[in-house]
């Protein structure tokens, strides 16, 4: 398990681009080689896997979708299990995208259903 932010590389203050740090892309590329499973860690929410995971890929980091963990994707997991069907998301439209891939409805501040809703996630 790695973190991205700080381990892996530096993000610019924009977060629109990356500064991969020394020996990543070699550790992961050796832990790929040798079947060794990874995930990677990020508390950036803003953008989900879909469109960031190509962003480490194309600066050399061999990070497979399925691999990179954002805390909507942890909450998109974990938020059916506890029986959260209905969510008010507070967040970029990036934010909800995995919860609502996940089948649960996202509803946004404004939308005359908000009120009736199992949780409340801010990212």
């Amino acid at each position: 398990m790695f973190d991205l932010d700080g381990t892996l590389v530096l993000t610019d203050k924009a977060l629109s681009g990356y500064q991969v740090l020394p020996g990543a892309i070699e550790v992961l590329a050796e832990l790929n080689a040798r079947g060794i499973p990874f995930v990677v860690l990020t508390n950036g929410s803003a953008y989900p896997v879909v469109q960031q995971a190509p962003k480490l890929r194309a600066i050399g980091l061999p990070i497979v979708d399925q691999a990179l963990l954002t805390p909507s994707t942890v909450a998109a997991d974990l938020m059916p299990r506890r029986g959260v069907k209905r969510l008010l998301v507070l967040g970029t439209p990036g934010v909800g995208r995995p919860l609502a891939e996940a089948g649960i409805q996202v509803f946004s501040p404004d939308h005359p259903n908000a009120e009736q809703v199992h949780a409340v996630y801010i990212g």
